[in-house]
């Protein structure tokens, strides 16, 4: 039978300055040891804290835009200052608790402790949509859940150098070839939140499958899966999010295509998503007319 094997790697409280591949090699060696072609899938913010890619609100002055932004929205204007710090551009906001206070979304679906989630309703009523580094993000990745202090954690400003650095650093210390791929978790469709990958090495990261025969040879329509983003997404059924301490996945056993290089180039990126978006209600509208625009709410 194929299969994959998914083994979860506990690590200590990483702090700044500590040498994340010696924690991984080592966490790694009491589960067995690395080996050829395994894959790493390793929260970025671990990357974040051993970095110090870290910040505090008492240290941010917000200007004049961030109090502007915050009075409308009744947030802290230090938390708004420290998104649009970390943002190439503000595209919008998304209104999270008017979703769940208008049934849109059901908090109790969602919910561990319903008043302890209105209390965090309170305080980030509302979620940036921003583009960092050519991609699109929640709030820019920025995050507060699992990092001591007060502090907050901001996604490396490099991911795919990271994922570098860190897959030849580990790969030194076991003597194999072993990729990594950072994983953030971000706001999916639906409400709910998936992993994704924002940066990796060693892994190719979209499967070359467009036009490859089928069982019944007949050149596959598709085929184009993205190894990296599923890394992530099957490494959060075992490392999850709150208490776990679970914040590196060995993924063992997967095919792919062995890659001297990062994400960058392969994920559609805000740009490529804009023109999508519009090449989509253009040719949309061609085709459909008016019928379009109503579809879309427009009409």
């Amino acid at each position: 039978m194929a299969g994959l094997s998914l083994v979860g790697l506990r690590l200590p409280e990483v702090r700044k300055g500590d040498d994340l591949a010696r924690l991984i090699f080592e966490a790694a060696r009491e589960e067995g040891g690395l080996r050829d072609l395994d894959v790493l899938a390793v929260a970025s913010k671990v990357v974040s804290k051993a970095k110090g890619y870290l910040a505090s609100l008492d240290s941010v002055r917000p200007g004049d835009e961030a109090r502007r932004i915050a009075s409308r929205l009744g947030m802290d204007p230090r938390w708004v200052q420290l998104v649009l710090d970390n943002s190439d551009e503000v595209l919008g906001v998304l209104p999270v608790r008017e979703l769940f206070e208008g049934g849109v979304l059901r908090l109790e679906n969602v919910a561990y402790d319903l008043e302890a989630a209105r209390r965090a309703l309170d305080r980030f009523p509302y979620l940036f949509i921003t583009r960092r580094s050519g991609m699109l993000w929640t709030d820019s990745g920025i995050d507060s859940s699992n990092v001591p202090g007060g502090l907050y954690a901001v996604p490396p400003p490099d991911p795919d150098r990271e994922a570098e650095e860190l897959s030849r650093s580990v790969s030194a210390l076991c003597g194999c070839r072993v990729a990594v791929v950072l994983c953030d978790t971000e706001v999916s469709i639906g409400g709910a939140s998936t992993d994704r990958a924002i940066g990796s090495y060693g892994i190719r990261p979209v499967d070359r499958g467009f036009g490859k025969p089928d069982r019944f040879g007949v050149p596959k329509y598709g085929g184009v899966d993205h190894l990296a983003n599923e890394v992530c997404a099957a490494s959060a059924l075992v490392a999850r999010q709150t208490s776990e301490s679970i914040p590196v996945v060995v993924v063992r056993g997967l095919s792919y295509e062995w890659y001297e290089g990062g994400l960058r180039g392969f994920s559609l990126g805000y740009e490529g998503a804009l023109r999508a978006l519009r090449l989509i209600v253009e040719r949309s509208y061609e085709v459909l007319g008016d019928r379009a625009l109503r579809a879309l709410g427009l009409g």
